[in-house]
């Protein structure tokens, strides 16, 4: 009876076992199908949002580029094949231009794999965002999608910086004294709106006001008399610099300037939305635009 009992027992905490690791797998199942349908959730809720925005109803829009809206994305290398479904760390060698006001699109594009940036799912808000990892990888975007000359602009990115080193968000123009418009992260934890110049026609955000891996709203507006940057919608620094002649080539998204050989500042974080408008907006117009970004991208102005 003993040995019997004593069989039985160890029978019973097989068995046991055997539960728990049903039960577990269970738990996990339920989980993971808990995180994609909370993802599938704020997917369908930032397309709403994107879709109801006043973007597309604020004239001068240039150029919209964002991450939820289906099929903005496409993959290959000598064509062009439309993402539906992607899985994380995805190399995607098209971002389409989602302006609603123009049948001319300025879709981002890189045709060459080993410079593809990659959709990754962010890990605060899980939507899908742009990867861009300080490497050669970048898009280039048609001559004049970043407005050139003297033109007035408002240029509003979501973006992230992973480490405290330039590294370019958006470039435009040559590189020679007052012949560029680009938009930069710079050391000491600072954001730039580079012309290629001095402290005169190169303006900068103060020390420490970015945050390392952390998205923000950045706002960039210049009227053709005065510049600002904003940051998470708060006023930042503005000056008066004197008219800049930036050139119409070299637009890129993930670089500072591509014709700078090691100088050229690839970017070293992310991208979930970017706005271009020829336009110096209004401060009611640029602050809906902030309040929807920061609903959509949980991100407090």
């Amino acid at each position: 009876m003993i040995y019997f009992q004593k069989t039985n027992k160890k029978a019973f905490s097989l068995i046991e076992i055997s539960v728990v690791i049903l039960i577990i797998g269970i738990l996990i199942a339920g989980i993971s199908n808990g995180i994609d349908l909370y993802r599938d959730m704020k997917l369908t809720t930032s397309r709403n949002l994107t879709q109801n925005s006043r973007i597309g109803r604020i004239e001068n829009l240039i150029s919209w580029y964002e991450t939820t809206k289906e099929s903005n994305f496409s993959k290959g290398t000598s064509t062009f094949e439309d993402l539906k479904n992607f899985t994380t760390n995805q190399e995607i060698n098209r971002w389409k231009d989602s302006n609603p006001r123009s049948i001319v699109k300025y879709d981002a594009t890189q045709t060459d794999s080993a410079n593809q940036p990659k959709i990754i799912i962010d890990d605060i808000t899980s939507l899908p965002i742009v990867k861009f990892d300080g490497s050669p990888r970048h898009f280039i975007l048609p001559n004049g999608t970043v407005p050139f000359n003297n033109s007035a602009y408002t240029i509003i990115f979501v973006c992230k910086n992973s480490n405290n080193s330039p590294g370019g968000i958006l470039g435009s123009g040559t590189y020679a004294p007052n012949s560029s418009n680009a938009f930069r992260y710079e050391t000491g934890r600072k954001i730039h709106n580079y012309w290629y110049g001095d402290a005169i026609t190169d303006e900068t955000s103060p020390a420490n006001s970015v945050a390392l891996n952390k998205l923000q709203i950045f706002t960039f507006t210049y009227d053709q008399t005065n510049r600002k940057i904003y940051i998470d919608g708060v006023y930042q620094t503005g000056d008066t610099p004197p008219a800049r002649a930036s050139t119409n080539i070299n637009n890129t998204i993930g670089l500072t300037c591509s014709t700078c050989g090691v100088s050229r500042e690839f970017l070293n974080g992310a991208i979930g939305e970017l706005i271009i408008f020829d336009r110096g907006l209004q401060n009611a117009e640029r602050q809906d635009i902030e309040k929807y970004l920061a609903k959509k991208w949980s991100i407090k102005i």
